[in-house]
């Protein structure tokens, strides 16, 4: 009885060491099963090239966008109405620089949502920065969300 106490403590010491350790190793094998059994890298071809030469989902003409996206855009025009007031009506004081950086940085946020691997791009740049520079950044354009600050 008292041996099976000894190496019941003894396996929870190592269980209790190494269990991360195991999980990690374990939901990395089934990300890898899935990986390679699924049709991930299919998908991301099939929704960010093929969709332009070949509509798979969206089979109608073009001009039903003309109808759509106003629609869709909508409840977002207020925002978007008081985001380009408070921008243009600061823009005559800012210095050339600032100007630059904020037309960058709403390009790029305005961008952001349609490619991931800009998302990317841009949260490794902004991890660089200093704290002044991101908040002369964030004042500048302050109509466009922030995705990483």
């Amino acid at each position: 009885m008292v041996s099976a106490d000894l190496t019941h403590k003894e396996e929870t010491r190592f269980i209790r060491k190494y269990w991360l350790e195991s999980l990690l190793l374990v939901a990395a094998a089934l990300f890898l099963l899935s990986a390679i059994g699924g049709r991930g890298l299919c998908m991301v071809f099939q929704e960010n090239i093929q969709r332009y030469v070949q509509p798979f989902d969206h089979k109608g003409p073009i001009y039903l966008y003309f109808s759509a996206v106003p629609l869709q855009a909508l409840p977002w025009l207020p925002i978007f109405i008081g985001a380009v007031v408070t921008s243009a009506s600061g823009w005559k004081k800012l210095d050339t620089n600032t100007r630059w950086l904020a037309h960058v940085r709403g390009t790029a946020a305005s961008m952001l949502p349609s490619q991931p691997m800009w998302a990317e791009t841009i949260y490794a740049w902004e991890s660089h920065q200093s704290q002044q520079e991101k908040l002369k950044a964030w004042l500048t354009n302050p109509g466009v969300s922030r995705i990483a600050a």
